[in-house]
């Protein structure tokens, strides 16, 4: 039986600043690769398959393009331009709609780390998330949680509901890009 070590955690309640809850460069970056990721994956879904999540028919036209291009440079170009029009897309909906087409074992996983993340002793349980899912990135889903602590230990009610739809949006599209090759 391997023994567990507690996550040591660099901060304490009255360390928190507002200004290291913001979303640094490199979780931008992340993001960002993120929806290159959610974009490269909505080009393999069919017409109709497309048809049923909630983009626009802009979009939708944008990808099912992607599909009678011959040439990678071609492809490229447009995924660059599947990308800009995903920007202006509720990434959430999509993200919840592209989940709920998860097998039921997949999705029942998924929303029980989504419980554990957001218990009281949440932080401890990013390093076993991290462990299941090999894509999940450790430090996006700290900064989310530490939103999280930040918002409960303030009583911001905003920034609760806030973090808890990030985290469940991330913890969403780790299982979506370990169940469907995202």
């Amino acid at each position: 039986m391997t023994r567990k070590r507690p996550v040591h955690l660099p901060w304490q309640q009255e360390d928190f600043d507002p200004r290291d809850l913001e979303m640094s460069k490199a979780e931008q970056k992340k993001a960002t690769e993120r929806l290159q990721e959610l974009a490269q994956y909505l080009t393999t879904l069919s017409q109709a398959q497309l048809a049923q999540l909630p983009l626009s028919e802009e979009t939708q036209v944008v990808i099912s393009d992607y599909k009678r291009l011959p040439t990678l440079e071609a492809k490229r170009r447009q995924l660059q331009l599947i990308n800009k029009h995903l920007r202006h897309e509720d990434e959430t909906a999509l993200t919840a709609a592209l989940f709920e087409t998860l097998p039921v074992k997949a999705k029942a996983t998924a929303d029980r780390w989504i419980q554990r993340l957001t218990a009281v002793d949440g932080l401890q349980q990013v390093a076993d998330f991290a462990k299941q899912y090999r894509t999940a990135d450790r430090h996006t889903l700290m900064q989310i949680r530490l939103r999280l602590a930040y918002a409960q230990e303030h009583q911001e009610q905003a920034g609760i509901a806030s973090s808890l739809a990030q985290l469940r949006q991330y913890v969403q599209h780790i299982a979506l890009s370990s169940t469907a090759t995202l």
